[in-house]
């Protein structure tokens, strides 16, 4: 774009000025990626997707990405709904990498946030639930001390995991399941369960319980 001016006697400016300015009608975007990060089925995750809960077991993990923005300001995070940071991408590559220690089991929302220089917004959204700790588990039936008059009965009861939820019960009739004797890869030994409850017919036992 170029200016040029006129006074009120009739002189004209002796060049034009010229301001160079670029359209710019996209917002900023970024991919998603992960480390030491699960699905809520538990299986590895290293491809996340926008607004998606993942589980992560360790005090570290890491959300990284590529921004897709030539004129890009600035990028952020916040948690939780906090004070935005900044976060650093890299010129040549347009990658950030962001590797929090949460030492605390809890829900963490993480909001990454792009702007260009057109102000144009991006936010993207990344929920992990750091869980290190087991079902709290209940056998309602039979009750403690109860005489059984047959080989086998049926066994219920709740296994509770306010943050992963409760994926599987497993059994076993030979032995404890902390004395070595068992495999949790025994499809035959194991039931998922639906909600908090579980029930199974089987002789005498031992409980253990995975969350996702």
């Amino acid at each position: 774009m170029y200016f040029a001016a006129r006074d009120a006697a009739g002189n004209a400016s002796v060049t034009a000025t010229g301001v160079p300015v670029k359209l710019d009608n996209t917002a900023p975007t970024t991919t998603l990626a992960g480390s030491n990060l699960y699905d809520l089925t538990g299986n590895a995750a290293t491809t996340l997707a926008d607004k998606t809960t993942y589980l992560a077991t360790a005090t570290a993990f890491t959300l990284s990405g590529t921004v897709e923005e030539a004129n890009l300001a600035s990028a952020t995070v916040a948690v939780n709904g906090g004070t935005a940071t900044d976060l650093t991408v890299n010129s040549e590559t347009s990658a950030w990498t962001y590797s929090p220690t949460v030492t605390t089991d809890g829900q963490y929302v993480y909001d990454i946030t792009l702007t260009d220089k057109a102000e144009h917004t991006t936010t993207k959204t990344v929920t992990v639930r750091r869980d290190t700790t087991g079902p709290v588990v209940t056998i309602t039936s039979p009750v403690a001390d109860s005489q059984i008059s047959s080989a086998t009965t049926n066994v219920e009861g709740t296994a509770v995991d306010a943050l992963s939820g409760t994926r599987y019960v497993y059994w076993t009739t030979n032995g404890s399941l902390s004395a070595g004797t068992f495999s949790y890869n025994d499809e035959n030994a194991r039931k998922k369960v639906t909600g908090d409850s579980w029930a199974t017919v089987a002789s005498p036992l031992s409980i253990e319980f995975t969350d996702e």
